[in-house]
């Protein structure tokens, strides 16, 4: 009896160092995060008064272009294997219970759509990502149009200036 309490105590004391390690472990996370946003926010003011694009828009931007590489690269794939599950399930379907004469122009188109349908799939991807990428190439961003150089005013007035025939 002596030793069940001693080890459900021991065992409780177990449970509440493990609990507050995580506690004390999450609390100093939180603060480091909190001082984190605060750095990033200070440095996001500053850059909106100075009138300087904001530092993460860049990093943002690339994130949710890889984001949508990764969606686009899975719906291919999803696509792609689901026509290709289709394609072994119909097959499994037909070669048991159709006659041999029909089997093979069936299974033909069947396996002809579900590929096509798979291959349009992939190139559809690799037409977004190559645009996505052509968009992004460093350096062929559209810059702001140069303002044009200020003329002096004599050089108006000379354009202007009627010339007299007689010299």
């Amino acid at each position: 009896m002596d030793n069940m309490v001693w080890g459900g105590l021991s065992a409780a004391l177990a449970l509440l160092a493990l609990f507050g390690g995580i506690a004390l472990l999450m609390l100093i996370d939180g603060r480091s995060k909190a001082k984190e946003r605060e750095l990033a926010h200070a440095e996001r003011m500053q850059a909106l008064e100075l009138g300087q694009p904001l530092p993460d828009a860049e990093v943002a931007r690339a994130r949710s272009d890889a984001s949508r590489a990764w969606a686009r690269g899975l719906s291919a794939a999803a696509a792609s294997l689901g026509m290709a599950g289709a394609a072994v399930g119909a097959t499994a379907l037909l070669v048991g219970r159709d006659e041999p004469r029909t089997l093979l122009p069936l299974l033909c188109v069947i396996w002809g759509v579900c590929g096509l349908v798979g291959l349009v799939a992939l190139v559809a991807v690799s037409v977004g990502l190559g645009a996505a990428r052509r968009r992004d190439v460093p350096g062929k961003r559209a810059a702001a149009p140069e303002q044009p150089a200020e003329l002096p005013a004599t050089a108006i007035r000379e354009e202007v200036a009627p010339h007299s025939p007689v010299g």
